[in-house]
């Protein structure tokens, strides 16, 4: 399965607020952000043709960033995925027409700042 297809099935869970594609996010964007008044979750999606060469600098700046991460993986990526993510990060495995399950759930990160201003470098307000 390959982002797109990933993308696209994640897209209708998202009922809430917005949901920004490729938002910057310190060195790197993020593939999917749902934001909420409650909550920034960000989502990086992992197809069959990706790589996790970049999951280290994903977590840091994720981190400060959101509320909530969740690494949409395939099968293949999950065994190494595992090694990375730290407990409170959550995973999810995409099956062909919808998600199977949420593997291991997310829980609130600890704050570090104000959400918004880690997320894009920027101390004014934003409204939805």
């Amino acid at each position: 399965m390959n982002d797109p297809a990933i993308r696209a099935l994640l897209y209708p869970l998202l009922t809430e607020g917005v949901y920004v594609d490729e938002l910057p996010t310190g060195t790197t964007r993020a593939d999917v952000v749902h934001i909420t008044p409650a909550f920034m979750h960000g989502y990086e999606v992992k197809g069959d043709g990706d790589t996790l060469q970049r999951v280290e600098n994903q977590l840091r700046c994720y981190g400060g960033a959101y509320d909530f991460v969740t690494f949409v993986v395939t099968e293949k990526h999950v065994p190494r995925l595992l090694e990375l993510v730290p407990n409170g990060w959550a995973y999810s495995l995409p099956r062909s027409k919808a998600f199977t399950r949420t593997a291991r759930p997310s829980t609130m990160l600890p704050s570090t700042g104000p959400r918004w201003q880690a997320c894009c470098g920027s101390t004014k307000s934003r409204s939805f």
